[in-house]
């Protein structure tokens, strides 16, 4: 069987397959791209509350860490350090000097070593992780004296955006099983006259049935084509009585 072949026997025939198809192909498209939508809406807003949160929390031991890091005082950085612990989603941080090198360092796990981001690395979203750099200075001095580095695990932001999504997912199919039962009633009551129509017209053809007429109730263009074709076979008819008349005239004569 040739291509075209195959592609023609799987479009669809009658005028209700094709309407059917359609407004589902309308349905799926316009679902996609709501989820698409939203995914991309919720995705944005999520990393913005994360960097935001994360940012936040460099800014204040960065602020706390100025008086122990210029008096050198490695002991009271980890200590600063150590209070990362309260926030799980921290894998590691530390605090630079400004030659790039550690001066206090903190890991969350021991036993599962993440590498460090080197100094070329820039901050924001790095796959997995997220790199949240924040500058310490001292009050009325422009030179930096350090930096805060925070490396954070984005492994419950990948969850809440599954959960998202499958969330919004099924919300999507529900909708669209409703728009498709309620396009299948709307789709049964503009295709059903035609049906009736086209029963008729076949009806007609076969058996020169003009005595059956066809009730459609509407007043849009399908009831005017039922009228119209109602009227056709009235035509039909009166011309069928005529014939039959005349041929009784000629047959008495």
């Amino acid at each position: 069987m040739s291509r075209l072949k195959l592609i023609d026997r799987l479009q669809p025939k009658t005028i209700r397959a094709k309407l059917s198809a359609l407004t589902l192909s309308f349905l799926l498209i316009t679902v996609g791209l709501v989820l698409l939508l939203v995914y991309v809406q919720q995705r944005s807003l999520l990393q913005t509350q994360w960097a935001e949160s994360v940012r936040a929390q460099a800014r204040l031991l960065a602020n706390n860490s100025e008086a122990a890091l210029a008096f050198l005082d490695q002991r009271e950085e980890e200590r600063l350090l150590s209070s990362l612990s309260t926030n799980p989603e921290i894998i590691s941080g530390r605090i630079l000097l400004p030659d790039g090198k550690t001066f206090a360092h903190y890991q969350r796990n021991s036993k599962t070593l993440v590498p460090l981001p080197n100094k070329e690395t820039p901050s924001g979203f790095q796959g997995n992780y997220l790199l949240i750099r924040e500058v310490i200075t001292l009050p009325r001095q422009n030179q930096p004296i350090g930096e805060v580095e925070l490396l954070v695990s984005l492994e419950q932001f990948h969850q809440t955006m599954r959960s998202t999504l499958i969330d919004t997912s099924l919300l999507l199919l529900v909708a669209l099983m409703s728009a498709l039962i309620v396009t299948r009633f709307v789709v049964s009551s503009i295709t059903k006259p035609l049906e009736q129509l086209d029963a008729l017209a076949q009806k007609v053809s076969r058996q020169g049935a003009v005595d059956e007429r066809i009730d459609i109730q509407s007043n849009d263009e399908l009831g005017n084509l039922g009228r119209g074709f109602n009227r056709m076979l009235d035509s039909l008819k009166a011309r069928d009585q005529e014939l039959a008349a005349y041929h009784e005239s000629l047959e008495s004569v």
